[in-house]
């Protein structure tokens, strides 16, 4: 998933760098200087074989 063009998704817990194969929980914290809607994106990695088909997406206002 990307948001605004940005995939830089930290992992809850990283197993290999940049992975969370324990709980495959990641975060990405933006603050934007005004208040605007973002363009949210699904892609993929072209691999179908290691999709569990479920995506769970919560935005949050921080502060």
């Amino acid at each position: 998933m990307t948001v605004d063009g940005s995939a830089a998704w930290t992992p809850a817990v990283s197993s290999i760098p940049g992975c969370d194969l324990r709980t495959h929980t990641y975060s990405m914290v933006l603050t934007p200087s005004r208040a605007y809607q973002p363009v949210i994106r699904i892609v993929g990695d072209g691999d179908l074989s290691d999709n569990s088909n479920r995506m769970r997406i919560t935005v949050s206002r921080i502060g």
